[in-house]
């Protein structure tokens, strides 16, 4: 995964709910209400991280009688830099306890 990528997990702001979202949509495609119940994170906050992660080519949108997300082939193929994203996460929750990871 290119460095803008890992940026866009690791190195902004929003980046620790990237990656929730990559990990919910991991397993089974959601929609937006979806993640963001799943998040405690309003709609537009998720709309938002999906744009970005969008256009990183994270995550692609498909429509049925919704429009759900999943992670690209290019997100599985450097899953690897997700679950360490996820990891530091995981560090910075045990620092943190207020904050969950999912």
């Amino acid at each position: 995964m290119p460095s803008t990528s890992r940026f866009v997990l690791t190195g902004t702001r929003g980046g620790a709910d990237r990656t929730r979202i990559l990990l919910l949509v991991a397993d089974q495609a959601r929609t937006v209400k979806q993640l963001a119940d799943a998040m405690g994170r309003d709609c537009a906050t998720v709309q938002s991280h999906l744009e970005v992660l969008q256009k990183n080519d994270l995550v692609d949108a498909r429509a049925k009688d919704r429009t759900y997300y999943r992670p690209t082939p290019r997100a599985r193929a450097d899953w690897e830099t997700i679950e360490k994203a996820a990891e530091s996460l995981d560090r910075k929750q045990t620092r943190e306890p207020n904050q969950q990871l999912l």
